[in-house]
């Protein structure tokens, strides 16, 4: 069997077992100087190894992948293709050429599955492979680094990254935990290089713990700043979304009752206390950006829908959020050392990616990071169906159509995925369903250590599974026969996400190759993303239920239209500033990794 496609130039490659021959492309930016004889024999011999250890073969599409991934390129492969199996031959080839690949994807749910179902495949090819996850010891992290392939996640790369720096600084013929960069394969390349692009990594040391007067400030400005409104008494920074207080807003701060341990203070104290918690209350809510567990604020990944476990903000953020839940106030920290991640990416001399979702960031990938992105046929027509979008008038109505049609899909023997934007909706919508009678398996960041459970049942017939991001990436849901036979799994999305790319990666959980599935959106007129793209006025007179009626899918994919470029200033701007701080450091002497000043705006750190 030979295969081909157009503007392919054939490589004479033995034939697998499956009699299939190889065809190739011109390699542009290659990572390696390839050897054709030496390109031959690696490819072959990772499509054998793949056989004997997982029982199948790669397809022509798949090789493709492979051949892209040996250049600087973003590879789109539709989800449900088998990206992680097709880079195999590349990982490979790569290793025999370098000190060393590191794979980072999305979490390490997919890190330590990628390395266990794998490694034995890099075994039977004569290459060490290891994982880096949270919860690896120091000794046994320095023995991942030294093998010949790596996986795990971008924060853990760079946290590790941070680590050497430091470790180096003080002492410098330390044995460091990673060898110098060389090369860096990303999966699921968009939400690590684009969504979290702008998220700095960051070490901190703690500093001493707040005194009275301060920790008095903190839950005395927790319990007044609910009463401050917007506009009249404070103003929210359209750029940075950062609070200040009005002229009103102060006056009211002055007529306000204080505890005698705020007497050593000063006003400009207090003035900061109240917009630092005032900010708090804009910006930052329970079950949505953070969750209390045991006493303890736990962050949560807006991108990925996991819990960011030993993180916290900076800048008092922390502690204000922490004065809001009655909790133990927590040790402000300092940052001692920071990278964010677009320089981490941008160390490795040999970068590439793939991902079902890059052809609506290809500009960002060319100009941020001098990446092509090329898009890969599915082996497989999709049979994926997707439903006209439903706009209703509130968050009621939309959870009642939620229901409803849920409900119908059941009755015909189908299975059910619904995504959410947050945990507190996923719970809501749970609640919701059990009112109608409809038992669901909830997947949130409350509850990762049943990931792998819930996904292994969620095509079965008449399983409900209600999650949030953490379903959205490298998740495949098997289908039971009498599901296939129905028409497969049906997604709902009840929200637009702040990047249609989020959205097209919850649709591909269904119709994954070849099968049956569907997919319809829910939206209503109190949404978060209008608030995000037109402000708070302009959504609420939106909402209003007369204009509301008569409100289009179109306005909603506007909305998102707008904060998706918005997002892209966000990080080129960041890009731009980010150079422009790491020559000045330079000039001065400084390494921009450790002597950074402690940024205006709070970050995530690793404490």
């Amino acid at each position: 069997m030979e295969t081909t496609c157009t503007g392919c130039r054939f490589l004479d490659l033995p034939q697998s077992r499956s009699g299939l021959k190889i065809v190739f492309s011109p390699l542009p930016q290659p990572l390696i100087a390839l050897d054709r004889s030496e390109v031959q024999r690696q490819l072959s011999r990772a499509d054998e190894a793949i056989r004997a250890e997982l029982g199948f073969g790669l397809r022509a599409n798949q090789f493709q992948v492979s051949e892209k991934l040996l250049t600087r390129t973003i590879t789109e492969l539709a989800t449900g293709e088998g990206k992680t199996v097709a880079a195999v031959p590349a990982i490979s080839l790569l290793a025999r050429h370098s000190d060393g690949v590191l794979v980072c994807t999305a979490n390490d749910y997919l890190a330590q599955r990628d390395a266990n179902l794998l490694s034995p495949v890099f075994q039977r090819l004569g290459l060490s492979c290891g994982v880096v996850a949270a919860g690896v010891s120091g000794d046994d992290r320095r023995a991942a680094y030294r093998c010949d392939i790596t996986y795990g996640t971008i924060r853990e790369f760079g946290f590790d990254y941070l680590r050497d720096c430091l470790t180096q600084r003080q002492q410098p013929a330390t044995d460091l935990l990673q060898r110098p960069p060389q090369t860096l394969l990303v999966d699921e390349a968009d939400s690590l290089l684009i969504d979290e692009a702008t998220s700095p990594l960051i070490i901190s040391g703690s500093q001493a713990g707040a005194g009275p007067a301060t920790e008095a400030a903190y839950r005395w400005a927790a319990d007044a700043s609910p009463a401050f409104e917007a506009d009249r008494d404070f103003c929210v920074m359209p750029d940075s979304g950062l609070v200040a207080l009005t002229a009103a807003g102060r006056a009211r701060v002055y007529r306000q009752a204080m505890p005698p341990a705020m007497n050593p203070l000063a006003m400009t104290d207090v003035l900061h206390a109240i917009e630092r918690a005032i900010y708090v209350n804009v910006h930052f809510h329970r079950d949505k950006h953070y969750l209390v567990r045991d006493g303890k604020i736990v962050i949560v990944d807006e991108y990925t829908g996991r819990t960011a476990d030993g993180r916290s903000w900076s800048g008092g953020v922390q502690q204000a959020i922490e004065a809001r839940e009655q909790l133990s106030l927590t040790n402000e920290t300092r940052p001692i050392a920071q990278v964010t991640v677009q320089d981490f990416v941008q160390r490795f001399p040999k970068l590439s990616g793939m991902t079902g979702t890059a052809i609506e960031s290809r500009r960002e990938f060319q100009t941020v990071y001098g990446l092509q992105v090329a898009q890969v046929a599915s082996h497989s027509p999709s049979q994926r169906q997707t439903l006209p979008e439903i706009v209703c008038r509130n968050q009621t109505e939309k959870w009642d159509a939620v229901a409803d049609e849920t409900q119908q899909m059941l009755r015909a023997g189908r299975a059910v995925l619904i995504g959410t934007r947050t945990v507190e909706q996923s719970q809501r919508l749970a609640d919701r369903l059990r009112r109608d009678g409809i038992e669901s398996e909830v997947l949130n960041a409350t509850n990762p250590e049943r990931e792998a459970e819930i996904i292994a049942a969620a095509g079965q017939s008449g399983r409900v599974t209600v999650a949030t991001n953490m379903a959205g990436r490298g998740t495949d849901i098997r289908l039971a026969d009498s599901v296939r036979d129905a028409g497969g799994l049906h997604v709902i999305g009840t929200e637009l996400h702040s990047a249609a790319r989020i959205d097209r990666q919850l649709a591909g959980r269904s119709g994954r190759c070849g099968d049956p599935g569907s997919y319809r959106h829910f939206m209503a007129a109190d949404d978060e993303i209008l608030k995000s793209a037109f402000g708070a006025a302009r959504a609420a007179a939106i909402a209003d239920p007369q204009a509301s009626a008569k409100l289009g899918a179109h306005l909603f994919r506007k909305a998102q239209k707008l904060v998706q470029a918005r997002g892209v200033e966000d990080r080129s701007a960041l890009a731009a500033r980010n150079q422009h701080l790491a020559t000045m450091y330079r000039s001065l002497g400084l390494d921009p990794v450790l002597d950074r000043f402690a940024a205006n705006s709070p970050e995530l750190e690793n404490a």
